[in-house]
């Protein structure tokens, strides 16, 4: 067969390109997880730990809105627009939520920074890149569905408040998982524009995992000023009597 006979790669369906590269990043996360995480193996959080996680998460929320403003101006022609503005809606109300939250429990944000990683992953790659639809299905397969995973491990092992902001703000991420499938069937439809989303997909996925890294770093820090404070052994988890 000659170079002229041959015919062109044909796109995969989107929703099964979709699900593919959510299988694919699913099960990379969980290697890299019990291979390196200051939280594997099943070790409770600790009230110090459990701050640390509320902070970033109000955090993420607030900077989660700004990013999708961002977007807004390349997004009047595309059905993406409708589920946009009901992110940044609900970033804005789980921002009010774990702030809240927090100041209940005599925590503020004051003193509180973020790592480096976290900035170059959520203020930086995700306010870049020139396509909204593909902006849209990269924060969906990689921040979304990564956040909504450990939310769901973690709800059953904090307090009851906690559990209650938490079980508020689950029902939203698994409804903006629904925008990343329609941002998907809408823009993933040559091999090209396939090509070009599994990159900016896996480029994501490398700064999360960074991300998480830096957030491993922040944990291992506490557990070990733990340690040097001899409280170790007498530290409650999130699931102990201090709850």
């Amino acid at each position: 067969m000659t170079p002229a006979t041959l015919r062109p790669r044909p796109a995969k369906d989107p929703t099964l390109f979709y699900d593919e590269l959510a299988l694919t990043l699913k099960a990379r996360r969980e290697a890299l997880t019990r291979s390196r995480s200051a939280t594997a193996g099943g070790q409770p959080l600790t009230w110090k730990e459990l701050e640390e996680w509320l902070r970033f998460q109000c955090w993420y929320q607030q900077e989660q809105a700004w990013f999708i403003d961002s977007w807004f101006h390349e997004t009047a022609g595309n059905g993406a627009f409708a589920g946009l503005c009901r992110k940044v809606s609900a970033g804005g109300r789980h921002h009010r939520l774990l702030l809240d939250h927090l100041e209940s429990l005599g925590i503020t944000m004051d003193d509180w920074s973020p790592e480096l990683e976290w900035i170059n992953w959520v203020r930086e790659f995700y306010a870049g890149g020139s396509d909204t639809l593909e902006r849209v299905i990269a924060h969906n397969l990689t921040g979304e569905l990564a956040n909504m995973d450990t939310l769901a491990a973690l709800i059953p092992h904090v307090p009851e408040a906690t559990r209650e902001v938490l079980g508020q703000i689950m029902p939203d991420l698994t409804m903006h998982c629904s925008l990343g499938r329609m941002a998907m069937s809408e823009y993933a439809t040559t091999p090209e524009r396939q090509a070009r989303l599994h990159a900016w997909v896996m480029r994501s996925f490398e700064l999360e995992q960074k991300a998480w890294l830096a957030f491993d770093r922040r944990i291992r820090a506490i557990r070990k000023e733990d340690a040097a404070n001899d409280s170790v052994g007498d530290t409650p988890g999130v699931g102990g009597s201090h709850c």
